[in-house]
């Protein structure tokens, strides 16, 4: 079972990963459960973002474990989502082209399976074409939508 550690005042604290729970008052749970329809816009793939890139750079964990926490923290969300009331978008990849727009590199930005529905569509944004977010490349996100 993989262990995570924290940083907290110098010292480490090792917390088992099955240890993770989602920490919601149930006011916020009874309003979830009782909302005719929730829609999750472009955050499945950035709740993740902010923590892993702070932990890597204490280059304590394997890329397994950091994507093991994106796992957890993604996963965590899609489960929060009602079931037949929910509706979903998200960029689950990145796509980078050099400036003849071949295809440099791609990285996943969704690391579980996503739920499968049958109105589900797919399409690419062009995010940025002028370089501005990467320096050396142009950015396209793959996205999709669907119903939970």
């Amino acid at each position: 079972m993989p262990v995570y550690t924290l940083l907290k005042n110098s010292s480490k604290i090792k917390v088992p990963v099955n240890n993770i729970e989602q920490q919601f008052p149930e006011s916020f749970k009874e309003k979830i459960n009782n909302a005719s329809m929730i829609v999750s816009v472009n955050i499945l793939n950035q709740l993740d973002i902010l923590i892993c890139d702070y932990i890597t750079k204490f280059n304590i964990y394997s890329d397994e474990e950091i994507n093991a926490f994106r796992k957890i923290i993604q996963q965590k969300h899609i489960d929060l989502l009602s079931q037949n009331k929910s509706c979903i978008i998200t960029d689950y990849e990145e796509l980078n082209y050099d400036d003849n727009m071949q295809l440099v590199k791609n990285k996943p930005l969704v690391y579980i399976e996503l739920p499968k529905s049958k109105n589900e569509k797919k399409w690419k944004w062009d995010f940025d074409l002028s370089k501005t977010y990467h320096k050396d490349y142009k950015t396209i996100f793959k996205v999709m939508a669907w119903e939970k």
